[in-house]
């Protein structure tokens, strides 16, 4: 099967996208397909060390740079929308249609910009079209039913299939597309970590994202570990923000919170092989929904083995890491008291299992292994173009 894939964010991109583009182009490969792979030129904000060879030993994988215009100071009011790719990709993916036409044309989104690519080379070339969005945010289903663009409505009417990556993304786009029409496949992981935490004084507690102010606020956690009666680190692994640490600075915890900044896979691991809990938060759910998408990070956490401590509302993260992580510590910034006893309780455990050597279940591994969904979009692939 030869597959037309438009992927804006892929290798060397650096974030959750790019190595969900990765990993399913490895493994449609690996089962015989014949990848033709478009992606946009790196900008600097997205970037991380280049790395010529990440796609060279898959010889199945024809992986094209393209460059997009700079005119996006035209759609001020439309945000994540990357309209400097549309044309740019359209001739090039025009010219590849002609010289080795695909069986099926796989989008992933956002940017929307790269649905809209899809749909007109489906529309031009009467090919199948299978949309991936693969974030909360690709558009439709992020606003409230009956919000959605004309736009938005024309490539959801002519995509074959859409796949998404949450339960409640899954619920939202059958009422807009249709039930049989639309797909789960959720992230993978991005690397497991098998063995024990690094021996150290402190109990250490790691958080993998951005305080970006999306819905997410560092001050619950950091007023908590401000009054701990144990000695305590907090590594934060991420861009610099500066309402963190000014928190950081409010609280008195300089000389127990650790800022990386941003860093590739292999620093991650190494930051997160130090940590001997995960925290994670999520705000409150997503315009028009009772419920949030899935947090990819909380996939990456539960296949590391570690505690983790949940300041979540109800919802599919909270579901999922009841379901599978392995010890899961519940929090609410409106129980200050139970908040501590969490926190002393993760430590007591730590204490009497110093050198814990941690791995997730098999039921886990089984359901989000890259391999297994793979082979579950190829079979919505395979139905597309048939």
């Amino acid at each position: 099967m030869k597959i037309l894939y438009l992927s804006y964010f892929s290798p060397p991109h650096w974030h959750a996208s790019a190595n969900r583009s990765w990993r399913f182009a490895q493994n449609l490969a690996r089962a015989g397909c014949e990848i033709q792979l478009v992606r946009e030129q790196v900008p600097l904000r997205h970037m991380k060390r280049e790395k010529q060879a990440c796609w060279q030993h898959d010889t199945l994988i024809t992986n094209q740079v393209v460059a997009s215009w700079n005119i996006e100071w035209l759609w001020r009011r439309e945000q994540d929308m990357c309209w400097g790719w549309v044309i740019p990709s359209l001739l090039q993916c025009c010219r590849q249609i002609i010289t080795n036409r695909p069986d099926v044309i796989m989008v992933s989104c956002p940017p929307f910009s790269s649905a809209m690519v899809g749909y007109y080379l489906s529309r031009w070339f009467d090919l199948p079209l299978v949309l991936d969005f693969r974030d909360g945010w690709s558009r439709a289903s992020y606003f409230s039913e009956g919000s959605i663009s004309r736009w938005e409505k024309c490539a959801l009417r002519q995509a074959n299939k859409l796949v998404v990556t949450s339960q409640s993304d899954w619920i939202a786009y059958q009422r807009l597309a249709g039930k049989d029409k639309v797909v789960w496949i959720p992230h993978s992981y991005d690397f497991t970590l098998d063995h024990a935490s690094e021996k150290h004084a402190s109990f250490t507690l790691g958080y993998c994202g951005t305080w970006d102010s999306f819905r997410r606020s560092a001050k619950g956690i950091l007023s908590q570990l401000a009054k701990v009666s144990f000695p305590v680190r907090f590594i934060n692994i991420g861009h610099y923000q500066p309402g963190f640490s000014r928190l950081v600075d409010d609280y008195g915890l300089t000389e127990s919170v650790v800022m990386t900044g941003p860093v590739d896979k292999e620093q991650v691991r190494g930051a997160l092989s130090q940590c001997d809990a995960l925290f994670i938060q999520n705000g409150p759910p997503d315009r028009g929904k009772k419920d949030t998408h899935l947090a990819a990070k909380a996939i990456d956490y539960v296949a590391s083995g570690r505690p983790i401590l949940a300041e979540l509302p109800e919802g599919e993260t909270l579901s999922f890491l009841r379901r599978y992580a392995g010890q899961l510590y519940e929090v609410s910034t409106g129980e200050p008291a139970a908040y501590q006893q969490q926190l002393h309780a993760m430590y007591q455990q730590w204490q009497q299992h110093p050198q814990q050597v941690y791995r997730s279940s098999d039921e886990f591994y089984q359901a989000f292994d890259a391999r297994v969904l793979a082979s579950r979009l190829y079979r919505i692939l395979d139905e597309a173009r048939a």
